[in-house]
Order: C-alpha cells, then sequence, then structure tokens
C-alpha cells in the first residue's frame, strides 16, 4: 500500500534465477488540494444577483461542486451559480474530484438601495396650475412622462400636467444602486360657476342673483356690493337694488381651487321724463320718458287721461284746461312698476281792451 506525502517515483527490480534483471518505475503524484475560487469577494445592489465562482471555479472536467448554505442560488451543485442574498452574506463552495478536495469562501455585501424623499408624494392639482416636485437624496434622477415635466433629469421638476398623472421616479445613488416610486398628481376639474350674464329685477324688490348652485363644488363664496345683499358669502344671495348693478363673485372649493364671474342685475325704472312745466291756457304740451330695461311688452297706464292725446305709450300730448298733475305708470311683464309725474299749470290767457 502507497500513500505518499508527496509526488514519489517507486523502482522495482527483479531478479529471476537465471540472472535474469527486469527493472520497472511507479510515479505516484500527490495532489495536496483541488485549486478552488468560489470568486472575488464583491459589493452589489439589493435586489440584484451575482455570479459566483471564477472561469473556471476549478480545473478538470469531473469536478463536483457543494455551495454552502445553499439558500439563494439558482444552484448549490454547479461551478458558477447565481447568488441573490437580501443582506449581507459569505459562501463556502466545496469541490471534489476523486479523493481531492477543495474549498474557497467569498464575501457578498449588500448595498441598501438610496435613501430618499418626495415632496409632495401624492397630491391633488388644480386645473391648469403647475406644482414642483422635490427629491431630498440620491444621485441621479430619471421621471416618467418628460413631455409634462419642465426637466425629467433633475431632482426638482416643475409638473404641468392636464389630466391625472401617475409619474414614475428612478433615483440611483454614486454606487449604481436605485430605486424606485411613483408620484400621483390628481388633477381637479375646473370649478365651473353657473351665473345667468344678465337678470332682470325690479326696483328694490329682491331678486336671487346666484345659480341652483353658483358652483357644484364650491365651498367658499365671496360676492361684491355685500350692502346691497342679504349676504355676501352664501351660494345664491338676494340683491335689492333701485339702480341696474354688476356683481362679482369669488369661489372656491375644498382644495383651493378658484374661479371668478359675475352677473348684471339691470333693474326696470323711470331713467328721466319730462320736467314740470306751464302753459297757456289751451297751448299742448309733449309728455315723455324714457325707462331702462324691463321685460317686454311694456303696459301704460295715464291717470287722468283727459286732455290727452294717447294713453297706451310713452309719448303723449297733453292739452288740460286747468292746472293738472298727470301719473303715467309703467310695468313690464314680470310685473315691474315705476311710476312718473307731470305737473303743469295753466296761466289765463290775457284779457285785451281798449
Amino acid at each position: 500500500l502507497f500513500n505518499p506525502l508527496n509526488t514519489t517515483t517507486y523502482s522495482v527490480t527483479i531478479t529471476d534465477t537465471n540472472n535474469c534483471v527486469s527493472t520497472d518505475t511507479l510515479q505516484i503524484v500527490s495532489e495536496g488540494e483541488i485549486p478552488t475560487f468560489a470568486g472575488a469577494d464583491t459589493a452589489f445592489c439589493q435586489g440584484d444577483s451575482v455570479l459566483l465562482g471564477g472561469n473556471p471555479s476549478a480545473p478538470g472536467p469531473d469536478i463536483t461542486y457543494n455551495w454552502l448554505p445553499n439558500q439563494f442560488l439558482s444552484s448549490d451543485t454547479v461551478g458558477n451559480p447565481m447568488a441573490y442574498p437580501a443582506t449581507n452574506f459569505q459562501y463556502i463552495v466545496l469541490t471534489e474530484m476523486d479523493t481531492c478536495t477543495g474549498i474557497d469562501t467569498i464575501n457578498l455585501t449588500v448595498l441598501d438601495p438610496p435613501v430618499y424623499t418626495v415632496v409632495p408624494n401624492d397630491t391633488i392639482l388644480c386645473d391648469a396650475d403647475t406644482i414642483q416636485l422635490n427629491v431630498f437624496g440620491g444621485d441621479i434622477f430619471n421621471w416618467s412622462d418628460s413631455a409634462l415635466l419642465s426637466n425629467d433629469s433633475i431632482a426638482n421638476p416643475i409638473a404641468f400636467p392636464d389630466t391625472t398623472t401617475s409619474f414614475q421616479l428612478i433615483v440611483s445613488d454614486s454606487s449604481g444602486c436605485r430605486d424606485t416610486s411613483n408620484v400621483n398628481i390628481t388633477v381637479q376639474a375646473s370649478l365651473e360657476i353657473n351665473l345667468s350674464d344678465t337678470i332682470n329685477a325690479c326696483i328694490d324688490s329682491p331678486i336671487l342673483i346666484g345659480g341652483n348652485p353658483t358652483a357644484l363644488t364650491g365651498d367658499l363664496y365671496q360676492w361684491s356690493g355685500g350692502s346691497f345683499l342679504d349676504s355676501d358669502t352664501i351660494d345664491a344671495p338676494s340683491a335689492t337694488i333701485d339702480t341696474s348693478m354688476t356683481f362679482y363673485v369669488y369661489v372656491e372649493d375644498s382644495i383651493g381651487c378658484n374661479a371668478s364671474d359675475s352677473v348684471k342685475v339691470e333693474v326696470f325704472r323711470m331713467l328721466s321724463h319730462t320736467p314740470d312745466t306751464a302753459i297757456c291756457n289751451d297751448q299742448a304740451i309733449p309728455l315723455s320718458f324714457v325707462t331702462n330695461q324691463g321685460v317686454e311688452p311694456l303696459i301704460y297706464t295715464w291717470l287722468p287721461i283727459d286732455g290727452l292725446s294717447d294713453t297706451t305709450g310713452s309719448t303723449t300730448v297733453a292739452t288740460p284746461n286747468v292746472s293738472t298733475t298727470y301719473t303715467v305708470i309703467v310695468n313690464d311683464q314680470l310685473g315691474c312698476l315705476d311710476t312718473a309725474e307731470f305737473n303743469i299749470n295753466i296761466f289765463d290767457l290775457a284779457q285785451a281792451g281798449f
């Protein structure tokens, strides 16, 4: 039985009875270990994988491999398995061929992903507004939807989406490790105000000037002309005025989106009429007046009717015999009315004689 510690050559010489001699040799090669390479210690990003072993991991075609521990490996019996541990890890590889063995160790360092914060994360944006996105941490940035950003490779781009959009962000650090997150921006529909352009009203009679509702999603209202309204902070106030006015409203919803609009209230009233006057007896004087707005047709009532050429229109000719106060009442189709008075004094004719 031969068991040399080192490579040794053994010789044997045989002599027979005829003194014939024969010699032979035997070399026994002793290999201490199989050269084994588990790979260089390495660092890689969390979530990635790394190839173990060398090229080759051990020489020879009939090498068997056994990687320990056998966790997080694509295979524990091949020369170059893929490893994907989530934390720092050490692997040992044992090689074997016949009675020869080998061993080596590799240390894997798992690098954490970049640490960063996105402000704001998810938010609501008013239609047609913009918002600045800010990333704190990381070294390299890559945003999706570049057409909706002022710059898709900086930490603080301006976003201007016109519809609800989810922006994907990839953040990388100096080690090449990266992480992905999403910023969801919900675009609030435009705040619509439902006001009439013009409302007809009666003089000194309350009229509702808001919509129904003024704004479907409105939470805060502020009207101009508060002294003429029953409230200047409600959806649909009532206005009481004696002359035409325009009211403006500012509306804001629960997230601060706002809009403004206006409504003109046209008050039916007399604007001007023939002034009081004095005439001689048997003279005639035209009487007329001008109204503002009103829903036509207008209805005219003249009192008294004595001495008037017409009692159904906005103009007439008066020929009174005595001093008279004429009153005209004008109604529109909303039931609004206004009145005017014409005072006509009569001078007696002078008496001529010799």
